[in-house]
């Protein structure tokens, strides 16, 4: 599918493993964001913001960091499992295995956005178990968008012919309904 990041798993690999851990998904993008601090000295800060969601008993998770944000020539293989940044001799936990934020991710929330800013551009990426399943797709799939970030203007990808279709299953499969909010978002974030 076009305009999508390969997971290289199927769901229903994913769904059969057994991580019950249910605030592992913050854990492992605050421990990314200090293995960067290390690696690069630099300091950086981790926010979680719970946001209740009108009409729902659900809510939202925002977790960010002000680093620099993943290369767009990295993308595809960061959100591949078993690609992790971490040696077996570094730590032993499950992000050494590249499972880490993308398995609790697809097994503990109805949709997580992934929201990635650089200097140059921005990307939205989806992990929705319910938008594989609807499309009845067996391998994972992460619908991904790519804006052109231009001084503090945010312009849609023109030379993607999947954009638009990309960003409709993003909106259809999560709590941002339009391209608007995913805009909001991205402007909420702070600049790298």
């Amino acid at each position: 599918m076009n305009g999508c990041i390969p997971g290289a798993i199927s769901l229903s690999m994913l769904e059969s493993t057994s991580q019950e851990i249910h605030n592992v998904s913050q854990a492992e993008l605050a421990d990314n964001t200090r293995d960067v601090a290390v690696k690069e000295d630099v300091r950086l800060s981790f926010w979680i913001d719970f946001r209740s969601l009108p009409g729902s008993p659900g809510f939202e998770i925002h977790c960010w960091d002000n680093g620099p944000g993943v290369p767009k020539e990295n993308l595809v293989e960061m959100m591949g499992f078993g690609f992790s940044t971490r040696s077996a001799l570094e730590m032993e936990t499950i992000g050494q295995y590249g499972l880490g934020i993308k398995h609790a991710c697809m097994r503990l929330a109805h949709a997580a956005l992934i929201f990635i800013k650089t200097v140059e551009d921005a990307h939205v990426i989806l992990m929705a178990p319910e938008f594989l399943k609807a499309k009845e797709i067996e391998r994972i799939l992460y619908p991904t968008t790519r804006f052109i970030r231009d001084g503090g203007e945010l312009k849609i990808d023109e030379s993607d012919p999947d954009f638009r279709r990309t960003a409709d299953n993003i909106t259809d499969y999560s709590n941002l309904k339009s391209l608007e909010d995913i805009i909001e978002v991205i402007q909420e974030m702070p600049n790298t």
